[in-house]
């Protein structure tokens, strides 16, 4: 019999939709999760890793492993985005077996450490579309408008904004936005 094979982006895709979905996680909620941890990502960019689109190398394994930990509460294993009822192709001659994917991955990855994000020559916190927005009503720079919410409320827009509507609707969102870029603006 011969075995069926998958791409790693493809499985990993899978699982990490699945893994969002049933914790009820959003794609914005992801992306910015990783951009805390220096992915330059978007939710269309999270669509395309769900989707098997781009690549995934160990530094995104591990960045999304650890992101999806942080949102989850529970610590997971590079195993749990790489598990498969399928093998894996490597490369155009190789392929691994789901036995030793699960036996090389199944243990959880110590933690990669908790980024404050900080404001300096050149070092802007990660920018999402909330903030690329906010700083536009508000006409500062990104490096700007990171320090005055940094200083607010000790995290970003993005993640702010996320604590005060965290499941609610684009508009609901928009309107904690709103209501965001009016604190900062009463704090200039």
């Amino acid at each position: 019999m011969i075995m069926e094979l998958k791409s790693i982006s493809s499985v990993v895709g899978a699982n990490v939709k699945a893994l969002r979905v049933r914790n009820g996680l959003t794609l914005e909620s992801l992306a910015s999760k990783a951009r805390s941890y220096g992915l330059k990502w978007t939710t269309a960019r999270v669509v395309e890793l769900e989707h098997g689109r781009i690549p995934v190398g160990l530094p995104v394994l591990l960045i999304v492993t650890q992101s999806l930990s942080d949102l989850i509460g529970t610590p997971l294993a590079l195993g749990d985005l790489l598990r498969s009822q399928s093998g894996m192709t490597l490369t155009n001659k190789a392929s691994v077996s789901p036995e030793t994917v699960s036996r090389m991955f199944d243990s959880a990855v110590p933690s990669l450490g908790k980024h404050e994000a900080t404001v300096g020559a050149g070092n802007v916190a990660p920018a999402g579309l909330a903030e690329s927005r906010a700083a536009k009503a508000l006409g500062v720079s990104l490096q700007e408008l990171t320090t005055r919410s940094l200083k607010l409320w000790g995290k970003t827009i993005t993640e702010r904004r996320d604590e005060i509507a965290p499941v609610g609707t684009p508009q609901a969102r928009g309107h904690a936005s709103r209501q965001l870029i009016s604190e900062l603006r009463a704090c200039a």
